[in-house]
Formats: structure tokens, sequence, C-alpha cells
């Protein structure tokens, strides 16, 4: 094996292992590092190419299979860096709207994510889904879902009530914000069974009351 091949896969070993490293043990989410991570690919990609063209003299159909090689490897990376780019906006609008929005949620009158809930969504979603650890009688679950301009779309809070009768009941609570100096929508819906009607805000209290279901919103 050649020196210049030798040097080429360490350095392309090292890179890969720093990839899977922070890609999926850490999860790294960092525009700087994507930028890295694509140009080490692009140079990558490009490098041994250009070597075997200027040092080692390939003839046509060389360079031609060398080109061909290097369209597959743009187009495949074009794919993953289109992935990752959702991934990096994703992580940055759970950031954006996950507990440091609760202020803003409090003012609109919308639930709040509660203290100690965890987000179990991936960041190759473009949602958040906040639970507690366990399972409790009362708020048990956010789902909120952004857009694609860093913005928050929709959210919905589901709460579970004490069975009546020995049938399943809960509240949804959904939010579908506003676009500019709109006015967000709220709207309640009770569940009996399988049955689900629209509520009051005023409905939805006495029932948390009666309940004695902490309001958080």
């Amino acid at each position: 094996m050649k020196k210049f091949d030798i040097i080429f896969l360490s350095i392309a070993i090292a890179f890969i292992v720093l990839w899977i490293y922070l890609d999926d043990v850490v999860e790294l989410r960092s525009l700087n590092w994507l930028i890295v991570k694509y140009s080490c690919i692009f140079l990558l990609t490009i490098t041994p190419i250009v070597y075997r063209i200027i040092v080692e003299k390939y003839s046509i159909i060389g360079i031609l299979i060398g080109v061909l090689y290097f369209g597959v490897m743009l187009l495949n990376g074009w794919q993953m860096a289109k992935r990752d780019i959702d991934k990096y906006k994703n992580s940055i609008c759970q950031d954006k709207f996950g507990m440091t929005f609760n202020a803003r949620r409090l003012t609109r009158g919308i639930p709040v994510i509660p203290a100690g809930w965890h987000n179990t969504s991936s960041y190759g979603f473009f949602e958040a889904d906040w639970k507690p650890k366990n399972k409790v009688t009362g708020h048990g679950e956010k789902l909120i879902f952004f857009t694609n301009d860093y913005g928050v779309e929709f959210e919905r809070d589901d709460y579970t009530i004490n069975p009546k009768q020995g049938v399943p009941t809960a509240i949804s609570i959904l939010t579908k914000f506003a676009k500019g100096k709109g006015k967000d929508t709220i709207s309640f819906l009770y569940s009996l069974g399988d049955s689900t009607h629209a509520i009051t805000r005023q409905q939805a209290d006495s029932i948390f009351s009666a309940g004695k279901i902490a309001k958080d919103y």
C-alpha cells in the first residue's frame, strides 16, 4: 500500500469514528459541526481523485470513473445534509419552545411543560413529545409541532381524568398558534369512552377542580 493511501485511510477512519461519536453518541446538533463535517466529507471525496489525476496521471477512462464516483458521493452527501439540516432546525425548535417558553405559555393561557418532564422525541422528527417520567392522573402529555421557519404551529395537551363509572375520561387542550399579530386559537375537548365533544374553558376548569387536578395554564 502506498504512503498516500495509508495516510488517507488513517485520516478517513479517524474522521468516521469522530462522526459516529458526535452524531450518534453525543447527538451534537451544531451549525459549526455541520460545516466541519461536510467540508471534511467533500475533501475526503475529492482528494483521492485529484491526487490520482495529477500525480498518477490517470487515463481518460480513469478520470471519468472518478468524476462519476464524485457525482454519486455528492448526491448522497446532499441527501445526508438535508436530513442533518432538518435535525438541526428541529433541535433549535425543541430548545426554543421547550420549558423556556413556559412564561409565554402562561401569559397566553396555554398549558406549560411541568418540571421534571422529558422530551421523548427524536431530533429527526419536526415535533416534540413531552411526558412525565411516570404515568399520572392529570396532565400526561404535550405534543408540539413546529414550522419550517423555526416557529411553533400547534400544541396538544392531554389530561387523564379519574374514570367516570369505570369509563375512561380525558380532556385535550388544542392550541393553534396564530401567525403575525393574530390571536391564538385554544379549544377544549372532553372525552368519555369513545365519545368526544367540545367544551368551554370554564367547563374544563370545573372538571379539573372536581377531580382535584392542578390547572397549569
